[in-house]
Order: structure tokens, then C-alpha cells, then sequence
């Protein structure tokens, strides 16, 4: 797999509980070596957008990758 400069890739991702949509269509890469900060208002996704980055949850839609591996494809 060819090195990235991008840690983290977040591509088009949805995600909902049920029928209650958290995030939709969301993009973000994150570069190696970087400092970044997730910010919003109560409520507006910023833990479930995590969890999604560290495998917690897994996307209704899209694909969330860190150093190149899809996180839906890691084993725990």
C-alpha cells in the first residue's frame, strides 16, 4: 500500500442511530504530525466522529481510514 501523507481519511461518511441522523457527508483528512482540533456546538457529532476514527462505530455510509487501512476492516 503506497505511503500517505494523511493519517486519517474520513470519505463522504454518514452515520445514524436509527432513524436519527448524526453525520452526513462528511470529509476530513488529517496530515501525519499535525495538531487538530474538533469543534461544534452540543451535539453537532464530534464523539461519534471520533469513535468512528477509532472503530467504536462503524459508518452507515463511507469509509473512514488511519495510515491507509479501512477501520471497518481492523480486527479489535
Amino acid at each position: 500500500m503506497p505511503a500517505t501523507d494523511n493519517l486519517v481519511e474520513v470519505d463522504n461518511v454518514n452515520f445514524a442511530y436509527d432513524r436519527r441522523q448524526i453525520l452526513k457527508g462528511v470529509n476530513l483528512d488529517i496530515r501525519r504530525g499535525r495538531v487538530v482540533a474538533i469543534m461544534g456546538l452540543s451535539g453537532c457529532g464530534k464523539t461519534t466522529l471520533l469513535r468512528l476514527i477509532g472503530g467504536a462505530l462503524r459508518p452507515t455510509r463511507g469509509e473512514v481510514r488511519v495510515d491507509g487501512q479501512s477501520v471497518a476492516e481492523l480486527s479489535h
